[in-house]
Order: structure tokens, then sequence, then C-alpha cells
């Protein structure tokens, strides 16, 4: 386990400098594995997580959301936004999200397959 956030309080901090390293690591990992993120909202880190290729991030509000998300969509990143979950409800979702595996579904992966297929394609990413 890595952790990419700051070590104190800093007003002026941009979620993208703690989002994209982290980001990068769980596309770079050679195993599976989940990348947590925090931000107000959840928001701002799903979307700069999402920029990562290889990347598929989502707001995670509560851990039905969770196992969704990583059951039909395979998402190795979860954002969490704690104006909007309470401590309590982002351990459940953290927990649904880590015992959850990707169902491997043909309709599924095929979909995974297309967005695999953009990201290869295109200088988007």
């Amino acid at each position: 386990m890595e952790d990419f956030g700051a070590d104190k309080y800093d007003e002026d901090d941009d979620y993208p400098d703690f989002g994209i390293p982290l980001a990068k690591q769980v596309a770079a990992s050679k195993e599976r594995c989940l990348g947590v993120t925090v931000c107000g909202s959840g928001v701002g880190m799903s979307v700069v997580a999402g920029k990562v290729k290889g990347v598929r991030a989502v707001v995670a509000s509560d851990a039905a959301i969770a196992k969704a998300a990583r059951r039909d969509d395979d998402v190795n990143v979860i954002a969490l936004g704690p104006k909007f979950v309470d401590f309590e409800q982002a351990k459940e979702i953290v927990k649904a999200a880590i015992e959850t595996d990707f169902s491997g579904e043909e309709r599924h992966q095929r979909r995974l397959d297309k967005i695999a297929d953009y990201e290869n394609e295109c200088s988007c990413a």
C-alpha cells in the first residue's frame, strides 16, 4: 500500500497533484490493484484519475455503487467525497470495493475492450 496524500493540511493543495500519481501507479501495476482517492465531493479526483490511460474511476457514494462498478466495469479507482459520505460509509464503500471482483462476463469485457481500444488509438490519455 502506498499513500499519495498530503502529510499536513495546505489550503493551496490541488487534487491533481495527488490524484495523478496515484492513478499512474494503479495503471502501471502488474497486479490487480485498487486506488482510493478523497476530495471534497470525489468528483475532481475521479475526473483526474480517469484521464490516466488504463484507469477506470468512479465516485462511490455507497457500497452498492462500489460493488457494481467493480463487478461490471472493473473500476480500479474509487473516489470518495467526505462532503457526501461520512467515515463509516467510506469504510463500507472501500470494503465493498476490495471484496468485489470483476465478473468477467462477456458483455462487460467487450465494453472494456472497446474503451481500451479507444485509449490505444487516440492521443487522449
